[in-house]
């Protein structure tokens, strides 16, 4: 990954695709849908 915007921009270039997955995969996705299947029957 090439970025000539200084450190910050490189640091944002890696943290931000991080900090996506992160909520992605804890916050929603799928412990949410299991929390909300659960409660369903069948």
């Amino acid at each position: 990954m090439a970025c000539d915007g200084g450190w910050q921009a490189t640091a944002m270039s890696v943290i931000s695709p991080l900090v996506m997955s992160v909520l992605l995969i804890h916050e929603s996705g799928k412990r949410l849908l299991e929390r909300h299947m659960a409660h369903r029957t069948g």
